[in-house]
């Protein structure tokens, strides 16, 4: 059993220290200090801003970065917009990621499309710490993503994983709106305005397979009530699938959390050597980028 310490949202504390503030994990080539909306925002000195209930301080910041900075906080044309893997695999289907207009071949933007992409084929076929373990998991399930961003990994996954079902959220409606015009007619996609904080306001119980969030989590005020909402929606024996670089301190939060609904961790694997073997993001010290798997019990 792990000791039992003083617990905030996102943290865990001992009975006088206050932990540090996270810092921004953001692709290092465009100098990108973090991203507004579903990836988070960063002020100058990496002091993380948090997120509040939609309507509330943060709903307006994030509308606000996003109609000002949105254009340049990632390539504009980029519609998979994450640090990327190198796990030496091929990918099926890299033409519906890399061949898009204004991206030139072997640019950084390709690189954050092909990469990107192969971060979500990790997720959606390997279950449990083995990669040798790959499979087509996601195959007539039903998925929800939280966070999706611009939605290219929830495109993408549907056209080379097969789901029955895959409904990808954001908490900023730009987002959905150009997912919904960019992905029109994609069968078994859906775009959907969501709070991670409130998912089980929207979905009902068990409806879900699998809950899958890139890159994102780490920016989200409270681990603790996101896995919560996360095992919610997800039926007995559906996962939880995590990738993002996490603190110390937010990681427990999402194990203790994981202990406490009597949920199985399938894999805890660190992916920082792939993100850095992609070369477009730097993984801050003190921060390890991470996949977990979390599985509920059936």
């Amino acid at each position: 059993m792990r000791p039992q310490l003083l617990l905030r949202c996102g943290a865990a504390l001992g009975p006088r220290s206050r932990a540090p503030a996270a810092r921004a994990f953001a692709p290092s080539s465009w100098g990108l200090l973090g991203a507004a909306g579903s990836r988070g925002f960063a002020t100058e000195d990496g002091d993380r801003v948090l997120q509040a209930a939609p309507g509330g301080l943060w709903g307006r910041f994030v509308h606000w970065a996003y109609r000002t900075f949105g254009s340049s906080l990632y390539p504009p044309h980029n519609s998979i917009c994450n640090c990327g893997v190198d796990m030496g695999v091929l990918i099926p289907k890299p033409e519906l990621v890399t061949s898009i207009d204004k991206i030139e071949p072997k640019s950084r933007e390709w690189r954050m499309q092909l990469y990107g992409a192969a971060l979500y084929w990790h997720m959606a076929t390997v279950p449990g710490e083995r990669a040798s373990d790959a499979h087509d998991m996601l195959r007539d399930k039903d998925v929800l993503e939280v966070a999706c961003m611009r939605g290219g990994g929830a495109r993408y996954l549907v056209e080379v994983a097969g789901p029955k079902r895959y409904v990808a959220t954001d908490n900023v409606q730009e987002h959905i709106d150009k997912c919904k015009s960019s992905y029109p007619d994609v069968p078994g996609l859906e775009f959907e305005l969501a709070d991670a904080m409130r998912l089980q306001d929207i979905y009902p119980a068990e409806s879900f397979d699998f809950v899958l969030c890139v890159q994102a989590a780490a920016q989200f005020p409270c681990l603790r009530t996101f896995t919560r909402e996360a095992y919610h929606v997800l039926r007995p024996g559906g996962r939880l699938l995590l990738a993002d670089g996490f603190k110390r301190d937010d990681l427990k939060a999402i194990l203790d959390t994981v202990d406490e609904l009597g949920m199985v961790m399938d894999a805890q694997s660190d992916l920082s050597r792939a993100v850095h073997a992609v070369g477009l993001c730097s993984v801050p010290r003190g921060v390890t980028y991470l996949r977990l798997v979390a599985r509920k019990v059936a």
